[in-house]
């Protein structure tokens, strides 16, 4: 036997509390930040199940098994947030998916002097090998100016995804569920550098060998 299930959804939130205000000059209350119920978001998304249920005989008696799949997708986005007049396009929230990283966006990495000589950077001349970020406003340097609000993907994984199977003859069970996530950034190496610490961001991104193979020499720059 075969099941499909399918599930699409859709939920407006509105009048989230926020606070207003604490960016403003003095003399407008900036200072003290107060709170009002002013931020808008929705999310949208699918629900998607497969089953297979089935049995025969082995040794005379029945063997039932169960195999199944999973797979969802949301989108979480901001429709309202209180952006101060004058930020930049690429710093305002508005329009942007729930989560996002806010930081520099990287342009590969440096691998020439020339090109250093001839790009912008932050604080002192970098080296061979570090990244390259991207000039977003064009006045030839790299300062908080240049951050964007959407780096990335959100923090909050918009996949997940599972496989599983189950079986159950003469009374004994086993089973056995394999689960993901997709469409995800994790920022590494913040909270006293958790980057090498077991299993804190989940097992790759936690892996010192990871790190230490994506790092830059001369055999593996061309990859970068």
């Amino acid at each position: 036997m075969l099941g499909i299930e399918l599930d699409a959804f859709y939920n407006y939130t509105y009048d989230v509390l926020t606070g207003m205000g604490g960016n403003k000059p003095s003399s407008m209350g900036g200072y003290y930040t107060t709170y009002g119920n002013n931020n808008a978001l929705d999310s949208k998304g699918i629900d998607i199940l497969l089953t297979h249920r089935n049995k025969f005989h082995v040794a005379g008696s029945p063997l039932q098994y169960t195999v199944s799949g999973n797979l969802t997708y949301s989108k979480t986005r901001w429709l309202k947030y209180l952006d101060e007049p004058n930020t930049v396009e690429w710093q305002k929230v508005v329009g942007t998916a729930y989560g996002t990283i806010y930081g520099w966006k990287a342009d590969g990495l440096f691998r020439t002097e020339e090109e250093i000589d001839n790009s912008a950077w932050y604080g002192s001349r970098p080296c061979v090998g570090d990244i390259k970020y991207v000039d977003m406003n064009g006045d030839g340097k790299i300062d908080s100016n240049d951050q964007k609000e959407d780096v990335g993907n959100p923090t909050v994984p918009e996949v997940v995804y599972g496989f599983g199977f189950n079986a159950e003859w003469k009374g004994f069970y086993a089973g056995i569920f394999f689960q993901g996530a997709g469409n995800t950034s994790t920022v590494l190496g913040t909270g006293a550098d958790a980057t090498f610490f077991p299993f804190q961001w989940g097992v790759e991104e936690s892996a010192v060998r990871s790190v230490v193979a994506d790092r830059w020499t001369d055999r593996i720059r061309v990859r970068m």
